[in-house]
């Protein structure tokens, strides 16, 4: 867990913490799946 997260949970206690994400697979003309490891 990131310390901004375990600093939210000290506050919270067992409050539930709503975390936004956003997932995608990005793919070309051809269908083929692109992507990119560790921000290269």
């Amino acid at each position: 867990m990131s310390l901004y997260y375990k600093k939210i949970r000290e506050q919270l206690g067992h409050e539930l913490i709503f975390m936004p994400s956003v997932a995608a697979i990005i793919k070309n003309k051809q269908g083929d799946i692109l992507s990119r490891i560790n921000g290269q």
